[in-house]
């Protein structure tokens, strides 16, 4: 029984099946159609022995030229494979190939070559890479410095999008039929205040203003008992006493 890789699940329920042949294997593969634009397309899906696939191509219908850029499980760089029906390249050998783009970028290759086919490993990925020049250029010729044709002339319109599909389906293929990709828990967020209600202006906090402290109401000192005098005695208050004695009686009153 053959099992549909887990990563293409989600982009190919709704994508017509394919049944194609590739170049690498002789067989004919299960694929499915991810993405397509001015006549190019990305797919995904597995070989007759199971290996995961991807890739991504063009064919011109009246000469029946095909480029075909695939890349399976395993490789350390995608292929490369250049083919059309009237070719006869005779034995393995290996021929010069020249791809232009733009007439800025040139990729240079020896490929080797077969019957009606040639292919060599490209480079994505870094400075001179294959990957940003196919994405964002307008056209691509293919050049044959040894003359087993003439130069291909193809528009790269709405490759951005088909290289995408491929770099997608190139990043997801480890992952095993029935695994699920590890999901990263989000970050807790902050507290935060809950926003007032929509319509009211923002205010400012009130601030209640600063009040001195209460003073306690002054009071007397108490006065306390003098030492050495009795306590049911009034204090001298400084004043002299009057007389209280009685005079004397029948007292001669001197002369």
């Amino acid at each position: 029984m053959r099992h549909t890789p887990a990563f293409l699940l989600a982009a190919t329920l709704a994508t017509p099946l394919l049944v194609t042949p590739l170049l690498v294997t002789g067989a004919r593969a299960e694929t499915r159609i991810l993405v397509q634009a001015n006549g190019w397309s990305a797919f995904g899906g597995t070989t007759d022995d199971g290996v995961p696939t991807c890739g991504l191509e063009t064919r011109d219908p009246k000469t029946g030229r095909r480029l075909l850029l695939q890349h399976l499980v395993g490789q350390d760089r995608p292929i490369l494979w250049l083919s059309r029906p009237d070719w006869n390249l005779g034995a393995s050998t290996t021929r010069p190939v020249r791809i232009v783009i733009d007439n800025r970028h040139t990729f240079a290759a020896t490929a080797t070559g077969a019957g009606r086919e040639m292919s060599w490993p490209v480079t994505l990925d870094g400075p001179n890479g294959f990957e940003p020049a196919f994405r964002l250029g307008a056209l691509m010729r293919v050049e044959f410095p040894s003359g087993q044709d003439t130069p291909w002339n193809l528009s790269l319109t709405g490759t951005n999008a088909v290289m995408g599909a491929f770099m997608g389906c190139m990043r997801m293929m480890v992952i095993q039929p029935g695994e699920v990709p590890p999901v990263q828990a989000p970050a807790v967020p902050p507290l935060v205040e809950p926003p007032p209600p929509a319509g009211e202006p923002l205010l400012p906090p009130v601030e209640e203003p600063l009040r001195p402290p209460a003073e306690a109401p002054l009071r007397p000192p108490a006065e306390q008992p003098r030492q050495g005098l009795p306590t049911d005695k009034p204090a001298p208050t400084g004043k002299p006493e009057p007389d209280t004695k009685p005079a004397p009686r029948n007292s001669p009153v001197p002369m």
